[in-house]
């Protein structure tokens, strides 16, 4: 009789909201669903505290550094701040990336209400345009590089833990 192997959960897996089973997991649902809201309200309050204070900063740099500055350092803290609640749940490590997916879902979603309720004015589609590219982009792109850095960081540290009992048991 074959040994029976485990499988191993790959990078992507952060993002799924399925069970082994191939069900959907409630628990995963509602909690990754609590946590993307918790993750937009952090996202909204470091935008609106950095905003003027980075706009004074940077009043006298080229306009290039000043929106550089202004589009990438809130949705940096954010992420920063987000990301301390990955050891908040140890035992469901999808969380983060189930809360991820559903926030681009959530800003995509969004962005198209707000494209087809403004149809034919395109000054205001492209000032919806302009802050989803600046404020929501960056925000949910720097939170799923967040999350696919700490899954293979614990994927790792799972590979190395077993390599260290295999040798372990060897000895």
């Amino acid at each position: 009789m074959a040994a029976v192997t485990e499988e191993r959960p790959g990078l992507l897996d952060a993002f799924r909201l399925r069970d082994a089973d191939g069900r959907i997991d409630r628990g995963l649902r509602w909690g990754s669903m609590l946590l993307c809201v918790v993750d937009i309200a952090v996202y909204a309050v470091c935008l609106h505290l950095l905003s003027g204070p980075l706009d004074t900063v940077t009043a006298m740099a080229p306009g290039w550094l000043s929106a550089a500055v202004g589009i990438l350092i809130p949705p940096a803290l954010g992420t920063a701040l987000c990301a301390l609640a990955w050891p908040a749940f140890p035992g469901e490590r999808r969380m983060m990336g189930a809360a991820c997916r559903r926030m681009l879902v959530l800003s995509l979603w969004a962005f198209a209400a707000a494209q087809i309720l403004l149809w034919g004015d395109g000054e205001a589609q492209l000032l919806i345009l302009r802050a989803f590219a600046s404020h929501v982009l960056p925000a949910v792109l720097m939170d799923a590089g967040a999350v696919l850095f700490l899954y293979r960081r614990w994927l790792w540290e799972d590979e190395d833990d077993e390599d260290d009992e295999e040798e372990d048991g060897r000895s």
